[in-house]
């Protein structure tokens, strides 16, 4: 068999799903295996990635985390390894020194967050982003007697659990504004009375729009949304979206909107050395994520894959290589027009040679030429990271 072929093989092998794949991931114990070769077998193309906090097991992160297990694993060539942490600026310490940690989600303004501590210097350096996942609006809470975001200097705000994403991102925001309130932790049921009845001014609840629990508060007499609107020196970290009566029919009158900041939740990443058998396993999840993006489309959190943009930046990041050039090859196939036909490829020999393996591994598979061409980029990629 011609190199060539060998790393078609290993190629197709990572980015199809076969048969061990559609039945499940099998154990790899055999009598007459020696523990060593078990041993590398079962951590061979392993890959962690470290969710949302511990109290929290039902929340996004854990669902999309087990979505990523489920459809990218395939035997022996990449297995995804969800783990419970702590929130996002937990998770990117255990990313800078934690052993075995690859990939975390976390809130993209932890970056501002640290700047502003003076913590964790090495994160600006050693850390990259793979894709944005999806969007989470800051909604502030308000009583009525508060009109204006900087009222709530020196008063009492709810900020959520100690340690949470919420409360990390409460404490950036209220850290840009340069105001003062004397922050709480208080859970969100709680928070609503108090917010309700005036011993808190507000509370911040950080979390992708609409969100249940918000949509089933009545505004009554004394809550309201409370506007957060980007300035100059927030649009270095966040963006600007407008929640709606359509978001919220129960808080915002009808045809109303108000206007706040929204991070992003991302897949942060190590910025492994080139070479390293952990930037290949890393390479190979980043290669998978955006082929199998239509099969996530069909897993449990169906809603955040089918609005995911990879090609999407993230204010206060950089993307990691690999995705980076994942990128760059989708805008440039997207620029392309008409797309170059299969024919006009035919004189490059090695995609001639894909193209033969493809039809010979697997006569039924039919794809048209867009997917022929994307198919062969990601192998280009994968190739070069080899």
């Amino acid at each position: 068999m011609t190199l060539i072929r060998i790393v078609l093989l290993l190629f197709l092998t990572i980015f199809h799903v076969n048969a061990v794949f559609a039945q499940g991931r099998q154990i790899s114990a055999d009598p007459t295996l020696p523990d060593n070769v078990i041993r590398q077998r079962v951590n061979s193309g392993t890959v962690t990635v470290i969710t949302g906090g511990v109290e929290g097991v039902s929340n996004t992160y854990h669902q999309l985390a087990g979505d990523l297990a489920a459809v990218l694993d395939v035997r022996s060539q990449l297995r995804v390894l969800p783990v419970v942490g702590y929130g996002s600026l937990q998770n990117i310490e255990d990313l800078l020194y934690l052993r075995g940690i690859d990939i975390g989600m976390v809130h993209s303004d932890v970056m501002r967050h640290l700047q502003q501590r003076g913590i964790l210097p090495s994160a600006q350096r050693k850390l990259r982003f793979i894709s944005k996942l999806y969007d989470e609006p800051l909604h502030l809470l308000v009583n009525n007697s508060i009109t204006d975001i900087r009222q709530l200097d020196g008063q009492t705000v709810i900020i959520g659990r100690p340690g949470s994403g919420n409360e990390m991102s409460a404490l950036t925001l209220i850290s840009e504004l340069g105001i003062s309130p004397n922050v709480v932790h208080v859970d969100f049921k709680e928070g609503v009375e108090q917010v309700r009845s005036g011993a808190a001014a507000g509370m911040f609840v950080v979390t992708r729009r609409p969100a249940t629990k918000l949509r089933e508060v009545t505004a009554g007499e004394t809550l309201r949304f409370l506007p957060i609107p980007v300035t100059e020196r927030l649009a270095e970290t966040y963006e600007a979206v407008n929640l709606t009566s359509e978001d919220y029919p129960n808080l915002i009158a009808s045809g109303e909107t108000i206007e706040t900041s929204q991070m992003a939740a991302v897949l942060a990443v190590y910025d492994w050395q080139p070479g390293s058998s952990r930037y290949e396993n890393v390479t190979a999840f980043v290669a998978s994520f955006a082929e199998k993006l239509p099969e996530l489309q069909q897993a449990s959190r169906k809603d955040v894959w089918e609005k995911l943009d990879f090609a999407a930046s993230v204010k206060g990041w950089e993307r990691y290589d690999p995705a980076n050039a994942l990128v760059t090859q989708l805008i440039a196939e997207q620029q392309t027009q008409p797309m170059v036909s299969q024919q006009a490829l035919a004189g490059d020999e090695v995609f001639r040679q894909f193209v033969d393996f493809i039809q010979r591994s697997d006569p039924t598979r039919q794809l048209d030429d867009r997917e022929l061409r994307k198919l062969y980029a990601r192998f280009q990629l994968w190739q070069q990271a080899q």
